[in-house]
């Protein structure tokens, strides 16, 4: 089966077919900026990569291509988008961390559109402060918390489209007072000629803060 993926990443199914096979163990870690593949034990995995720059309104994304691939908990940096294409299968038996990480923007995150960013709730004496609104994305975000006489911030608004073209993550939510915001959530594609199974128990985290 040929599978013509979106997001410009059918051009790198053929450079896989020599590509090797990748076995990532619990801990291992992908760095999506220096293009590290590091496994638990600490052994540099190398595997052909390429940069797509963002076009309008997208992230750049980091292409990595591998024969097959099966990890367990993995965990990305980095703040480019994780693509993984593949002329085998893929098979995921853990977590696979594309997540923020407290004020940490997640790899892909969108930074740069203040139409999606939640709202900082304003802080008054006698009322104390209301929430800040979520980060938005494909729904508009939440909205803050209300205290006394004062409702809270509002979420951002709806951003990025339904096909995930371009691929992106979300946006961030509002600080809190003087805090930076929470980091915005992540982006991730996965490309396999034959299949892509997520096993039982197994789970992909791409959320925000």
């Amino acid at each position: 089966m040929d599978v013509q993926p979106s997001n410009g990443l059918d051009i790198y199914l053929d450079m896989t077919a020599t590509a090797p096979d990748v076995i990532l163990s619990s801990g291992a870690t992908i760095d999506t900026d220096t293009t590290i593949i590091r496994d638990s034990d600490g052994t540099v995995i190398t595997v052909p990569t390429a940069l797509l720059v963002a076009p309008p309104n997208g992230v750049d994304v980091r292409v990595f291509m591998v024969g097959s691939l099966t990890i367990e908990d993995v965990t990305v940096t980095g703040s480019a988008a994780l693509a993984i294409v593949a002329n085998a299968d893929i098979v995921l038996r853990g977590r696979l961390d594309v997540a923020a990480e407290e004020i940490t923007d997640a790899p892909g995150a969108m930074q740069d559109d203040p139409g999606c960013k939640g709202e900082t709730g304003v802080a008054e004496a006698t009322t104390g402060q209301p929430g800040s609104g979520g980060g938005g994305f494909a729904t508009a975000g939440g909205k803050g918390g209300d205290v006394i006489n004062k409702s809270g911030a509002a979420g951002g608004g709806v951003s990025g489209t339904e096909t995930l073209i371009p691929l992106r993550g979300g946006c961030r939510g509002g600080g809190a007072g003087n805090q930076t915001e929470g980091g915005a959530g992540g982006a991730l594609q996965l490309v396999s000629r034959t299949s892509i199974l997520i096993e039982t128990d197994a789970w992909i985290d791409a959320g925000g803060a």
